[in-house]
C-alpha cells in the first residue's frame, strides 16, 4: 500500500483509513497474473466494491472500482 501511495495511486478513501475498490482490484489482478494460470484480457474483469466511508467515518454505501457510490 505504501508503494502505491507514493506513486499517487488512489489507495485510500477520503478518511485515509479505508482502501478504495480500485486498490483491491489492482492487487487482485496482480495476484491472478502472478499465481494463476488464467489470463486476464478485459480491464473490467473484476467489479469489486468496498464499504464507502463518509466524511464522518460512517459506512454509508458501496464504492465500486469505477468510483460509483451506491448509498445504503
Amino acid at each position: 500500500m505504501q508503494a502505491l501511495s507514493e506513486q499517487n495511486f488512489p489507495v485510500w478513501q477520503n478518511d485515509g483509513r479505508h482502501v478504495t475498490a480500485t486498490t483491491v482490484n489492482f492487487i487482485a489482478k496482480q495476484f491472478v497474473v502472478n499465481f494463476c494460470d488464467n489470463e486476464i484480457n478485459d480491464d473490467n474483469f473484476f467489479d469489486f466494491w468496498v464499504p464507502f466511508v463518509n466524511s464522518a467515518g460512517k459506512i454509508s454505501g458501496r464504492l465500486y472500482t469505477d468510483n460509483r457510490i451506491i448509498s445504503n
